[in-house]
């Protein structure tokens, strides 16, 4: 069992030296929270809520359309909330997201696949929405007509980290697949 080396922290004041517990450095450094101070980071991720879209009915097998079930996990994560896409091929179009507030979308790399259905216009949009992380998914455009698998309008402080995006479907003749993903507004 491994053990922490960091069980007190040294706090020097000039010509005085105090040791200190961490969680009573944290109080000091972030107060109290409910008394006007911020929660601590730490704390804060503990209680951001996980959604798991297969709780919600996603199959996750890459033939079963998992639109309504990846939705109601969007809809039903507040802010702060982390969608998590476990293993699997997720079939799914037109997933929207207006005016959200700190979601992140995580999955297992290239192991969580998001896949347009056949035809349709796009994998999601985002409008409004701000402080959106998508982390550790594949996305697969499957046929996209023109301007992206995933689209943001009037969007801020997105982050789009260790992902992957591929077309799986042939390219029309004489054109080339355009844009997975877009910025608008």
């Amino acid at each position: 069992m491994k053990q922490s080396i960091f069980k007190t922290a040294l706090v020097v004041l000039a010509p005085l030296s105090i040791v200190v517990a961490p969680t009573a450095l944290a109080r000091m450094l972030y107060g109290v929270p409910g008394e006007g101070n911020p929660v601590h980071p730490a704390a804060a991720v503990q209680k951001a809520r996980i959604v798991n879209v297969r709780e919600l009915g996603a199959r996750g097998d890459g033939v079963s359309d998992d639109t309504k079930a990846i939705q109601m996990a969007i809809d039903a994560a507040g802010k702060n909330a982390t969608i998590k896409f476990p293993a699997g091929g997720y079939l799914g179009s037109n997933l929207q997201g207006e005016n959200r507030s700190g979601l992140v979308f995580t999955g297992e790399g290239q192991l969580s696949v998001i896949k347009q259905k056949a035809g349709a216009e796009r994998i999601a949009t985002f409008d409004g929405s701000s402080d959106i992380v998508i982390t550790g998914l594949g996305f697969d455009a499957n046929g996209i007509k023109s301007y992206g698998g995933v689209v943001f309008y009037a969007a801020q402080r997105v982050r789009i980290e260790n992902n992957r995006f591929w077309d799986s479907a042939p390219k029309p003749v004489g054109r080339a697949d355009r844009y997975s993903i877009v910025f608008g507004k």
